[in-house]
């Protein structure tokens, strides 16, 4: 029934007297007036209309102390409320079927109740469990027991660091950190309502607060498992577990089991342990086979020197898995060791090899090198051919596999330079003062000529330049012929005028004074 602003206030009243069953003293409104229930005292019927209760905030409803049963709809906890005779009590707060509720003292604290007892008090808002769900791009939210929540990308951050939780069955709880330090806590304390929170740094590096405002650095960066399990409450009193191996457990709330917990710990073998809800355990192997890491093929995945995250380098290092090669400095490998660059070591040990083929060439001239040819000896390969052999009684020979004196030479010697013994020295003739007969069209004079007989076939001469290195040196030149032989420059004749010709007929001596050539005879 709805009034109308001005409607007369008798209307209201016939419709009153109209409603009511005198012999029982009965009230219905709304539709079918004449069928009302015989144990009904007020009844209200409409399928377009609803009956709305009064609203209150917290304050309001907790400003009241009613009759006991009294009912009004709290705007703040969006719940029913209804009141004992002492208190009030939220309808929403009981879970169906287990006689468990959770009632507000109004003081700001919460008790847990099987409808005999009180089984846990505690001061806060009832609390939430915290959610690590995987996303279709690879990376997975984390909401924390506040509603807030954090994005891990962990296909460049893998970490096996990782938290458990020990229901001790006595009210309190055992938790480990990532450091593997170990935390009571009480559940009849306010802080154990505190959350937990995971903040990414954005450097490859969370800060997790634990409940007890203990700050832990997790650098993710260069840690390998990111097999992650997670918890969805699924809305109807139950949550489905799934685990790190994608196995869903359901866990129903209602037979107490909520209270184990999972725990997954790091054997420091390679190897993690696994414990589910039912106390079962699993151990299994976390190596490359379950890492996330995908590359080229031949990739030789290292850790990056800035974040520690696995890189890859075809070109400075490379596995060529067909012909079982390895490139340093190269990603198409010709050897079984092919480096490209220069490699240094301490001790090298290499196969003897044989004068067609030595242990040590040079490419492409495969039988040029060295090789061992005997103990303690080593030999020297030229065109497939053995040249020159060190023996192991400290002997050399050229052309002589057996060296029979300190230097044995199987062939010709020439010396230019001193020959020194314990019986003298021996020098080779200075062939600088020999006289060289000139007769090509085109000669070229070196510094190593000194006197020169120029014959009638040559037509032109060809001087080195005068300069510093060549000082002081002296060339003599006889032109035997009827005309004059010319040069390609200038030179400075002994009446002071530059000239390019050697006279007919005539002996010329030239010295370099570091920048010209001047006759001095």
């Amino acid at each position: 029934m709805k009034f109308q602003a001005g409607s007369p206030l008798k209307h209201f009243l016939v419709f009153i007297l109209l409603s009511i069953n005198y012999g029982f003293g009965q009230i219905k409104i709304g539709e079918n007036p004449e069928n009302l229930h015989s144990t009904s005292l007020l009844e209200l019927e409409s399928i377009s209309r609803v009956f709305v209760i009064n609203r209150m905030d917290n304050d309001q409803m907790r400003s009241l102390k009613p009759l006991e049963g009294a009912v009004v709809y709290n705007t703040d906890e969006k719940c029913l409320h209804y009141y004992d005779g002492s208190k009030w009590n939220n309808i929403c707060a009981y879970v169906e079927n287990t006689g468990l509720s959770i009632i507000d003292n109004g003081d700001g604290s919460f008790t847990v109740n099987n409808g005999n007892e009180a089984l846990l008090t505690f001061n806060g808002a009832d609390e939430t469990i915290s959610t690590l769900v995987l996303n279709s791009d690879d990376t997975f939210t984390y909401t924390n027991e506040a509603g807030e929540r954090s994005v891990i990308d962990l296909k460049t951050s893998h970490s096996p660091i990782l938290t458990s939780l020990i229901d001790n069955n006595n009210g309190t709880l055992t938790y480990f950190d990532e450091l593997n330090n170990q935390t009571i806590i009480d559940l009849k304390n306010p802080q154990s309502t505190i959350a937990s929170t995971l903040i990414n740094n954005n450097n490859s590096t969370y800060t997790y607060t634990d409940e007890l405002g203990n700050e832990t650095i997790i650098d993710v960066g260069s840690m390998l498992p990111d097999v992650v399990s997670t918890l969805v409450d699924n809305g109807d009193g139950t949550y489905t577990y799934t685990d790190e191996e994608n196995n869903e457990t359901i866990i129903n709330v209602e037979n107490g089991i909520s209270s184990q917990v999972s725990t997954l710990v790091d054997n420091r073998d390679g190897t993690y342990t696994y414990r589910d809800e039912q106390g079962n355990l699993t151990t299994f192997f976390i190596g490359n086979s379950n890492g996330r890491h995908f590359g080229e093929s031949g990739s030789i995945f290292f850790a990056n020197e800035t974040t520690g995250d696995p890189s890859e380098d075809n070109e400075n290092l490379f596995w060529d898995n067909v012909n079982k090669r390895l490139g340093i400095g190269i990603s198409s490998p010709r050897n079984t060791l092919h480096v490209n660059g220069i490699l240094r070591t301490n001790r090298t040990n290499s196969g003897g090899g044989t004068e067609a083929f030595p242990g040590y060439h040079f490419s492409p001239a495969f039988n040029t090198g060295l090789f061992w040819p005997q103990n303690d000896g080593i030999g020297f390969s030229v065109a497939g051919r053995e040249i020159m052999r060190i023996s192991n009684n400290t002997r050399v020979g050229i052309n002589v596999q057996a060296p029979q004196a300190t230097l044995h030479v199987g062939g010709d010697l020439i010396v230019d330079g001193t020959i020194t013994t314990s019986r003298g020295t021996y020098k080779s003739p200075d062939k600088s003062n020999e006289i060289r007969v000139l007769d090509k069209v085109k000669e070229a004079i070196t510094l190593s000529d000194k006197t020169l007989i120029i014959k009638s076939t040559v037509k032109q001469m060809v001087l080195p330049t005068a300069w510093i290195d060549n000082r002081g040196h002296i060339f003599i030149f006889k032109n035997l012929n009827d005309i004059s032989i010319p040069i390609n420059l200038n030179y400075i004749d002994n009446k002071g005028d530059n000239s390019n010709e050697f006279p007919n007929n005539s002996v010329i001596w030239l010295q370099s004074d570091g920048s010209d050539w001047q006759q001095i005879n």
